[in-house]
């Protein structure tokens, strides 16, 4: 075959093609570098992209796009030289060249890439759907929320905050235009006095990701590190972040729940949904949002991780909520393993599916089954059934976290449940150690640390009730 490939003066990848053979094959970087030809023209014609090809002459290889326009006249456009633009770039390009033509549209006999991406340039929202299939990956903000909201956390907020531009072209955006949307957004359906500068700036940090990939910045300059091909995007590095001057804003949110507040708030927590929370769409053998809510104060868990939670994330023969995966910071999400408290253990027994439940389902699904998404409206039945207000779902978390630092426990077993860091692993074990040691705990019966911190948490909580119920009491005698 060699032979034979140097009589017709060819040099290709086996098998070779004869003396002005055209032929199919996916155009790769090696396979376009390692074919020459020393004869007549060869054509190799690409089968990821439907009439892009590249011809290989004594001296030139030229990307080309060969097929029929609207009127059926068949039309060749040259899009540029090899290794001038690589095998992507010029796929990118064949294939706006392609529809271009084929919709009727006027293009030369000869078009560079940068052209080429003028006839159809990628949008903002082209480009965040691309970003989302990336980041999916290793980041838990850019995954899809549901089956049925195809969108992930990451993108509903860039939406939000800079729709005015979702449909411009990415190369078209100027570090300005992203300001004057900062400066002019405005938040929908948030609480009176909040000024969307928290969300603004989380979104910016969101979408700083997205152009940095598209532009190859920062982490992503290494080669094959960013988006291909190359966009000239703009750096939202230059726009002011409204969040260094909001006074609002003071720094870490540091908001607990009061005791009057958790005892207002605790008791209503429950399934089926108390009679006092008035929700009409949501009957209340269907509503299992505010017994989630209970769930994260006994937990200590964000409460992302209770709604996406699974049956089969429990092991109930160990006591064990198995997350599949928990927030990182800056890294891929990791699993932990979460020892559960009594009553956690009690809520999670007491729910109608609790032993008949496949091991896919929601824990704490909406009335549909899927997830739980309205959580502002269950917050605003609840407060405004206990006359309480400015507390978030996240702030729940924190009042779980202080309410043990409170009650004694060691700082290091609240930053194992909040899942801060995995002690075990900055100590050298293997992500399989917390296994393992849930094993050796119930054949040594130990008392897991973690276990035991959790049950005193559940069992504060039910001394602030009798504490409050007991008060209660006394001042309706002395009425």
């Amino acid at each position: 075959m060699a032979i034979k490939a140097i009589q017709h003066g060819l040099i290709a990848s086996s098998p070779a093609p004869t003396e002005g053979q055209n032929m199919k094959k996916e155009l790769t970087e090696k396979l376009v570098a390692g074919t020459t030809s020393k004869g007549p023209r060869l054509m190799i014609r690409d089968t990821k992209v439907t009439d892009f090809a590249v011809r290989i002459g004594k001296r030139t290889k030229t990307f080309v796009v060969a097929c029929r326009d609207r009127e059926g006249k068949m039309r060749t456009v040259a899009i540029g030289l090899y290794p001038e633009i690589s095998v992507k770039e010029a796929r990118d390009a064949a294939a706006r060249i392609r529809s271009e033509l084929r919709g009727g549209g006027k293009i030369p006999a000869s078009v560079t890439v940068e052209e080429a991406r003028k006839i159809d340039p990628t949008t903002l929202q082209e480009l965040l759907i691309e970003a989302e299939a990336k980041f999916s990956r290793t980041l838990k903000s850019w995954r899809l929320m549901s089956e049925t909201n195809r969108r992930s956390s990451a993108r509903r907020s860039i939406d939000s905050v800079f729709k005015p531009l979702l449909d411009k072209p990415v190369e078209s955006l100027t570090a300005h235009d992203l300001a004057e949307v900062v400066a002019c957004y405005r938040p929908q359906g948030r609480q009176t006095g909040q000024t969307g500068s928290g969300h603004v700036s989380g979104t910016m940090s969101y979408l700083a990701t997205v152009l940095n990939w598209a532009a190859h910045r920062k982490r992503f300059r290494p080669i094959g590190a960013g988006r291909q091909p190359k966009l000239n995007a703009p750096d939202i590095r230059e726009v002011f972040d409204p969040k260094l001057d909001d006074p609002t804003i003071t720094g870490l949110r540091t908001r607990v729940l009061t005791i009057p507040e958790f005892t207002a708030i605790y008791p209503l927590l429950t399934y089926p949904r108390p009679a006092s929370l008035e929700r009409t769409q949501v009957p209340p053998e269907e509503d299992y949002a505010y017994v989630a809510l209970r769930f994260v104060l006994l937990t200590a868990a964000r409460l992302s991780e209770v709604t996406t939670m699974k049956w089969g994330d429990v092991d109930w023969l160990n006591g064990v909520w198995m997350k599949p995966d928990t927030k990182g910071f800056g890294t891929a999400p990791r699993k932990q393993s979460l020892p559960l408290s009594d009553k956690a253990l009690d809520l999670l027994g007491s729910l109608p599916r609790a032993m008949k439940a496949l091991p896919s389902e929601l824990v704490f699904p909406n009335a549909n089954g899927g997830l739980q998404m309205n959580w502002d409206r269950a917050g605003k039945v609840i407060q405004a059934a206990t006359g309480t207000s400015g507390w978030t779902r996240h702030d729940l978390r924190r009042t779980a976290a202080t309410v043990m630092l409170q009650a004694g426990i060691p700082v290091h077993i609240i930053e194992t449940i909040l899942n801060h860091a995995s002690p075990i692993k900055s100590a050298g074990g293997g992500g399989a150690s917390e296994h393992y040691m849930v094993v050796a705990r119930m054949w040594t019966n130990e008392v897991d640390p973690v276990k035991d911190a959790l049950d005193r948490l559940a069992a504060t909580y039910d001394r602030l009730i009798a504490m409050m119920e007991a008060r209660m009491k006394d001042r309706s005698r002395h009425q």
